[in-house]
């Protein structure tokens, strides 16, 4: 495949991905036919969400500066806040980590102050069994919200870049306990492999989770996505 093509083979979500892309103006479903991904004329705000309002570990923060080594100086700093997300896990699945149907985003960014960015929170992966039933394979993910394999993207359809009011989350561990008090493990691998779902990279490929989670044909995709503007047509993409 050539790179252009593994630019379209990734940036158009399959129905098994649980990502769903939506016209900003119409509010149906959107009718991709270019590239999409988020618009870095702005610098994207980084949040990191915990229970204590503590700093995101230095894993977390480097794998973000190995993206910006990728593609640019795209991020701020991260953000810190203060908020157990607990309270919108459902407790009637304790050995799975699921949403309990209590998150409302208007309110919650509201309270918060978010407006768009990508939301990093440790222990807020998605487990369900009927997806799959090994917790390690479902360590993390990217998402609309916690606890959540759903991810829905509003796309300005003149431009095919992310609505303004964009806001994914970058989901990190599940918090499941595996046996003898051990939980599923991530690494720096694991944080860019999800922000990149976050980022237009919506489909595993052999180079990109169906293989190794990241590698050195998987940043060139990330590159080039990211070279290009949205709405771009993938035959023009400049590599």
């Amino acid at each position: 495949m050539s790179y252009r093509e593994l630019v379209e083979e990734v940036n158009k979500p399959k129905s098994n991905t649980g990502v769903s892309l939506v016209s900003s103006e119409s509010k149906s479903n959107y009718n991709q036919e270019s590239l999409v991904r988020f618009d870095t004329s702005k610098k994207i705000p980084l949040y990191y969400i915990s229970a204590d309002g503590g700093e995101p570990s230095n894993d977390i923060i480097e794998s973000y500066q190995e993206i910006e080594n990728i593609i640019g100086d795209v991020f701020e700093d991260f953000h810190t806040l203060r908020y157990d997300l607990t309270v919108f896990r459902d407790p009637n699945f304790p050995k799975q980590n699921r949403g309990n149907g209590k998150f409302t985003s208007k309110n919650f960014y509201e309270e918060l102050g978010i407006d768009y960015g990508i939301i990093v929170a440790e222990g807020t992966g998605y487990f369900n069994k009927e997806w799959n039933p090994d917790p390690q394979k479902m360590c993390a993910n990217a998402s609309s919200e916690p606890y959540s394999g759903g991810t829905e993207i509003h796309i300005n359809s003149e431009t095919g870049f992310y609505a303004p009011d964009t806001v994914l989350w970058v989901n990190m561990g599940n918090g499941v306990d595996m046996g003898n008090g051990k939980k599923c493990e991530w690494d720096k691998e694991t944080v860019v492999h999800e922000t990149a779902h976050a980022m237009g990279m919506f489909n595993h490929l052999s180079i990109f989770g169906d293989g190794p989670q990241w590698s050195p044909e998987a940043k060139k995709v990330l590159e080039i996505i990211y070279k290009n503007a949205g709405g771009t047509k993938y035959s023009d993409l400049a590599l």
